[in-house]
């Protein structure tokens, strides 16, 4: 009848549409499944400052880009140069108020997972020396969405417990 043939037809399209998605789930857990592990020796090190030119207003090459965070790295994080595979910026050049250009993360490709792992362990959330420099694991989207995420509902807990303390325990007010 064709009540059953309708019927049919949309138990196949069902089943097509809970195939394609469940593919396209699994498509997407293997991608970032993939980017964590080509990220497993990368850093992201944050407010690295841009090399300014001197008077000269002539661009620098790629390279002498890369020479100046290399130079950085070495200089003012005590980064071996030689466990360093290779470094560069990432994201949007965004400018702040007065028209000059904010520092991009920088990515810093180290040349083993033993070498990221131990500033992983020991630099994550690392503010360098008196600097402003934030040292972090280089995460893919998903994992940068949900550790934001923790940190609301962390933050948003925080204050909970706060107010709570608050009632429980006013200050007393002065006269």
């Amino acid at each position: 009848s064709k009540e059953s043939q309708k019927k049919l037809i949309e138990d196949v399209k069902q089943a097509t549409s809970n195939t394609v998605i469940i593919g396209e789930v699994c498509r997407q857990i293997d991608s970032n499944q993939i980017q964590r592990e080509q990220r497993k020796c990368n850093l992201m090190i944050n407010k690295i400052p841009v090399y300014s030119l001197p008077e000269t207003n002539k661009p620098l090459s790629g390279k002498e880009k890369k020479e100046h965070d290399m130079k950085f790295l070495c200089e003012n994080l005590e980064m071996n140069r030689s466990e360093i595979k290779t470094c560069f910026r990432v994201g949007a050049i965004v400018k702040n108020t007065q028209g000059t250009s904010l520092p991009r993360p920088l990515i810093v490709v180290m040349n083993d997972k033993k070498t990221a792992q131990y500033w992983h362990d020991n630099g994550r959330g690392y503010r360098v020396r008196g600097t402003d420099h934030w040292i972090n694991p280089d995460l893919c989207r998903k994992d940068r969405e949900a550790h934001f995420l923790l940190r609301q509902e962390r933050r948003n807990r925080m204050k909970a417990a706060s107010a709570a303390q608050q009632q429980l325990h006013p200050k007393p007010t002065q006269k």
